[in-house]
């Protein structure tokens, strides 16, 4: 099927909803574009779903599940469809990277890695898929007990803008391979390449109805979805504040959830660090322009190699240079009312008599008028303040410093999040402290934000439920079912 069909008199690309594998209008005939935050180009026009469309793709789902091939179907047979998906994500990869850098800003040198990376997801669950198995337990004279796992039924995922593909990817792919049926709902901001995904999958060979991407508002078709009768489960990748909305519009129908949720995560660092090595993995606080919830976005440091790697971070901050070209380092934030969240954070920092010690002022490159925010440095933050204990979700690192190993990771568990967490030292038995010490989901030990398909991700505390990713990525689209049989029909 086509992907996109030009707009009359005009050449962005436009999307419709795809339903039951087919790409189709809004009912209301609505659209609404999406501007490049780099270019200020219109990148993509794409179908406003409403309500009525949320339910006219659920029932498709629904139908699929219950009475269609895919939930029936041998692990073997769900993991061709997948192989073969891979391989066309791989055969690709150009057009991915160019979606992913038009609509969220990020520069296309820096996305090469992400439709390999996504096709190496799918193929691992793929070969999950195959694996999906139950267990026996002998009853004596009352006979056998057998489990079954069995798909959790329709899934609404509901997916961020920032790394749409991937993030979604992590979905999509242990619910097919779970036999699940689904409703995507993307980001307005960067729908194209979960449409683009959906597109591919029907043409690897997912039966129509087993897929649904319905693009528009999330007030309304998030919401709509999660208050559906018939989702029995919703996925939530995005900020905390949405993800308990989620969870009280799926709590009326007693839906499964699992929430991918915010992070506020710590960086700590050892008198006995590397200062190179541990700059260079602070320096993913601005990858994105800090626009990823597992940024080290808390510079958690010794005091007596403080001053030295804080001069680090900030050589190569300065360094990194921003703008549309493709091999910019940093690209814009996502739009114009990001930059100002970022930017109040900042001035809040200083009326609270933080230092400001690099960046802290929007920029122009090369006359660009977008949203660009540089790589920003503050120090002398008290641990009360907002701007150390919420999510900013921009190029904003802030540092802390400490004296003993116990005050580090006190410091470094302070506030409501637990999604990721690391350090850097030399000590073994230092490094195991402070994994075990953290109340984080992914500890990470002299590096930072390397992630595996084997590797399970989530977080502690406010920073969401469940699991994703790795085996145990499977859990929340299977349920377990138990079967008691009696071989001699009586009550033994």
């Amino acid at each position: 099927m086509s992907s996109t069909v030009e707009a009359t008199g005009d050449t962005a690309p436009t999307w419709g909803l795809l339903v039951n594998g087919e790409s189709m209008a809004a009912g209301s005939g609505e659209v609404f574009d999406r501007v490049s935050p780099a270019t200020g180009q219109v990148v993509g026009r794409f179908a406003q779903g409403g309500v009525d469309d949320v339910d006219r793709a659920v029932r498709a789902a629904r139908a699929a599940f219950d009475q269609g091939p895919w939930p029936r179907s041998s692990g073997s047979e769900r993991a061709e469809v997948l192989h073969e998906v891979a391989g066309l994500l791989r055969s690709k990869s150009d057009r991915y990277a160019r979606l992913e850098s038009a609509h969220v800003g990020i520069p296309y040198g820096r996305v090469g890695w992400l439709t390999d990376y996504c096709a190496d997801v799918i193929d691992f669950y793929a070969g999950a898929a195959r694996m999906l198995f139950g267990r026996s337990i002998p009853l004596g004279p009352a006979g056998i007990g057998l489990t079954f796992q069995e798909p959790v039924g329709v899934v609404a995922a509901i997916t961020p803008w920032n790394f749409p593909l991937v993030l979604t990817t992590w979905k999509v792919a242990a619910a097919l391979a779970s036999g699940c049926t689904m409703v995507v709902k993307p980001a307005s901001q960067a729908p194209a390449s979960v449409l683009e995904l959906g597109i591919d999958l029907l043409e690897a060979g997912l039966p129509p109805g087993v897929l649904n991407v319905v693009t528009g508002p999330g007030a309304v078709v998030g919401r709509a979805l999660a208050d559906h009768e018939g989702v029995d489960k919703v996925s939530f990748t995005g900020s905390t504040a949405t993800g308990r909305s989620v969870m009280e519009s799926a709590a009326r129908t007693v839906k499964r959830v699992s929430l991918e949720l915010g992070g506020k995560s710590p960086l700590v660092v050892m008198s006995d660090a590397d200062p190179s090595a541990a700059s260079d993995a602070a320096l993913e606080c601005f990858f994105n322009s800090g626009q990823q919830c597992n940024v080290p976005s808390r510079l958690v440091v010794a005091s007596s190699i403080a001053d030295e790697m804080i001069g680090a971070v900030i050589e190569k901050a300065e360094r990194q240079r921003l703008g549309p070209d493709d091999d910019a380092d940093l690209g814009p934030l996502v739009d114009e009312r990001q930059l100002q969240t970022v930017a109040s954070y900042v001035d809040l920092a200083r009326r609270e008599g933080a230092d400001v010690l690099t960046g802290g002022e929007r920029v122009y490159p090369a006359d660009q008028r977008g949203p660009y925010y540089p790589p920003t440095v503050i120090d002398g933050v008290e641990a009360t303040s907002r701007v150390v204990a919420e999510e900013i979700f921009g190029p904003v690192l802030t540092v802390q410093r400490f004296d003993e190993l116990d005050e580090a990771i006190d410091v470094a568990n302070s506030g409501h999040f637990g999604l990721a967490g690391g350090v850097f030292t030399g000590d073994l038995d230092v490094a195991l402290a402070v994994a075990r010490g953290l109340r984080v989901g992914t500890v990470w030990v002299n590096t930072w934000n390397k992630t595996y398909p084997e590797l399970p991700t989530g977080g502690f505390k406010q920073s969401g439920l469940g699991r994703e990713l790795g085996l145990e990525g499977l859990s929340p689209y299977l349920e377990t079912k138990t079967v008691q049989l009696n071989p001699h029909g009586g009550s033994r």
